[in-house]
């Protein structure tokens, strides 16, 4: 209906406006869409000669770069690899030498996603509660020839004769800490058990990531049959079926003494800050906060630095150091203030436009966050943005695990992506957590060292943290 006094021939102007600008903002973010997917989500069939340079390209375009030399084997692999002619090399798959010039840039963090990782690793970080749960953690460091006198068969060890003689083991992983009550608590796997196959395979000559994707291969198997020596040089079958139930990320509860708990498994799925503010504001009564990171091996730094944000009124996050196409390396500064959250020179460089959140912890009630050597990358961050703003106070047995450095995804070719190291983190003071103990292991210091005998056990950690919060006088 026209409204009165105003000119059919206005009004008619004033509706065709309305109507044209509405088809300009349809078309403008239709293009908009079409463009994000051609340029970075797009994922096209090339043929496989095509894939390498490729591969190499981004490499080129995208890594960080700590020192130019870096790239040259890589480049002498990719000059070999095309000059032969086409066909000569139908035998090797492109993907494998993709992984052959990844290798030249001696940075495990560096590798090929194939698309069956990508599926699972987009599952892991979209759903809702997706995050199965193992209860037991690896050491990083693979035992290399170790005797066995049990009875193990298949890939991993040879059996033994009937004569009783030891055999050797070509490699296992040493089980680090099991959670109590977990299941593999249950299945009787133990701290110092040596893991030396998985459902079949040697973990022998495997990497630490290939062995934890080994154990979490992203397929619907549920159990995971292990054959492990133990500390009293017997091998045993373990075998875990992992939780039908999911997990979720964040877990919390007012205990008795008026703490609140918090455990933060991980980062790796988009919205768990949001979780965490749910979290915080659902909980009531609180004198103190315990923030249990332990085992936390990060995510996405977005979501620690958003997750920041329920605990700090104002300061200083950090700052990252990235590599931008068209940009080169760029500095981003990240900062907090009452209102927003700024991260300079501008949002869209994370990928991410970030909101803020406000506090929602209790004004001065002392925090603690309990951490172990397996908290890392993204946790790490959050952790030291809580330390070294004043808001909390760490406490574990040591440092932990030194990652300093992050990974992006890019698309490839053929269903596979790249992720590749292409920014480094710093603290809110600049101190760098390290390269994945690669070649700096720095990790984040716990103010309070659990030194004392009491802690020789998760459980036991968790109690005497509880124990010194309840003491504390901030």
């Amino acid at each position: 209906m026209r409204p009165s006094g105003l000119p059919r021939r206005i009004f008619r102007k004033l509706l065709k406006g309305i109507f044209l600008t509405g088809i300009i903002v349809i078309l403008g973010l239709v293009l908009s869409s079409v463009l994000i997917w051609f340029f970075f989500i797009r994922n096209p069939d090339l043929p496989d000669r095509q894939v390498p340079p490729r591969a190499w390209n981004i490499v080129h375009d995208m890594y960080y770069d700590a020192s130019a030399k870096r790239f040259r084997p890589g480049d002498e692999v990719l000059d070999e690899f095309l000059k032969k002619p086409a066909g000569t090399n139908v035998l090797v798959p492109s993907a494998q030498t993709v992984q052959t010039l990844l290798k030249t840039l001696d940075d495990r963090f560096t590798r090929l996603v194939t698309p069956e990782e990508f599926a699972h690793a987009l599952k892991v970080t979209t759903s809702r509660s997706e995050y199965k749960l193992l209860g037991f953690t690896i050491d990083e460091a693979r035992v290399d020839n170790i005797d066995n006198t049990g009875t193990g068969t298949g890939s991993g060890a040879h059996s033994a004769s009937k004569k009783g003689l030891k055999t050797l083991v070509l490699g296992c992983y040493r089980v680090d800490e099991v959670q109590p009550g977990s299941q593999a608590d249950y299945a009787s796997l133990e701290q110092g058990d040596c893991i030396y196959e998985v459902n079949g395979s040697s973990v022998g000559m495997l990497t630490y990531e290939q062995m934890e994707r080994l154990m979490d291969d992203g397929s619907n198997q549920i159990r995971l049959e292990m054959r492990v020596k133990s500390a009293d040089g017997l091998t045993k079958v373990v075998a875990i079926d992992r939780d039908p139930d999911t997990v979720n990320p964040i877990e919390f509860a007012l205990l008795d003494n008026g703490t609140c708990y918090v455990k933060i498994r991980t980062f790796l799925k988009l919205g768990v800050a949001s979780e965490l503010e749910h979290a915080l504001r659902s909980l009531t009564g609180c004198e103190n906060y315990l923030l249990d990171l332990r085992g936390n091996r990060g995510g996405f730094v977005t979501e620690a630095i958003r997750a920041a944000g329920l605990f700090i009124e104002q300061g200083r996050l950090g700052s990252i150091t990235a590599r931008v196409p068209g940009r080169g390396y760029i500095n981003l500064l990240v900062t907090l203030t009452k209102r927003s959250l700024n991260i300079r020179p501008g949002h869209s460089q994370l990928g991410l436009p970030l909101t803020r959140f406000q506090p929602a912890v209790r004004k001065k009630a002392p925090i603690f966050i309990l951490v172990d050597r397996h908290t890392a990358s993204a946790a790490e961050a959050f952790t030291a943005m809580l330390q070294e703003n004043s808001v909390a106070l760490v406490a574990g047995k040591g440092h932990t695990y030194g990652k300093g450095i992050g990974q992006t995804w890019f698309p490839l070719a053929n269903g596979y992506w790249l992720s590749i190291t292409n920014f480094y983190l710093l603290t809110p003071k600049g101190n760098w957590a390290g390269d994945g103990c690669q070649l700096v292991c720095n990790g984040i210091e716990p103010d309070i060292v659990l030194n004392m005998p009491q802690a020789k056990s998760q459980e036991g950690e968790l109690e005497l943290a509880l124990t010194l919060l309840k003491d504390f006088k901030p």
